[in-house]
């Protein structure tokens, strides 16, 4: 994680963000559809946030009612995350195919997990674990139909995501698959610009652990 800590490390520097402060669309996108699948458990349900970041899904998350464990695998941006404490939120620094929580969880949201160092699918059995049964994933990721679009995110189409591929995974590691699809999100250009708009779809999977 050496080149993400150099990329938080800058950006820590020089007082901007890595990424925007709201969640991606595409994830409110997915929560939303999964609150209509299936509403959260009552009480205060558990969640991990995997490849947390700077913390915007995690914060999300805890607008939904969940208490989250954002787990990171860059230390700089796990140190500067528990610098600035928020309600809700637990830091910890790990990767998804190795680490391990103290007790099963609700919900695993994955999103936008990619590196050209491993695919999702290689940390998807691990993650799994974290699950108590009836528990559900979330997984958005940028599209691999992304490739012949003018849109931002990997060029690698390795680090891109199939929703078909990753449910058929999903399948064989026990889950319900409650969607596989893809979400749209429009890019729209300033007005002075005459280009068209720029459509970037997110490989979305819901699945349900049985």
């Amino acid at each position: 994680m050496a080149n993400w800590d150099e990329r938080y490390a800058e950006a820590i520097r020089s007082g901007r963000r890595l990424f925007p402060a709201h969640a991606s669309l595409g994830v409110v996108a997915a929560l939303d559809m999964l609150e209509k699948l299936s509403p959260a458990p009552a009480g205060a349900p558990t969640a991990i946030d995997v490849g947390a970041g700077e913390g915007r899904h995690a914060r999300e998350l805890t607008g939904r009612g969940y208490v989250v464990t954002a787990l990171e695998g860059s230390a700089v941006a796990v140190e500067a995350a528990l610098g600035r404490p928020e309600p809700g939120i637990s830091w910890v620094a790990g990767d998804a195919g190795h680490w391990r929580p103290a007790a099963a969880v609700d919900l695993v949201l994955a999103a936008y997990l990619h590196s050209p160092d491993f695919h999702v699918s290689s940390v998807l059995g691990n993650m799994t674990t974290w699950l108590r049964s009836g528990g559900q994933l979330v997984l958005v990721g940028h599209a691999v139909r992304n490739l012949t679009r003018n849109v931002p995110g990997p060029k690698n189409p390795a680090m891109l995501w199939e929703p078909t591929q990753l449910a058929g995974e999903l399948a064989r590691l026990g889950y319900r698959i409650d969607f596989a699809g893809h979400i749209d999100r429009v890019k729209v250009r300033p007005k002075r610009s005459r280009a068209r708009q720029d459509v970037s779809s997110d490989a979305v999977v819901l699945a349900t652990l049985r």
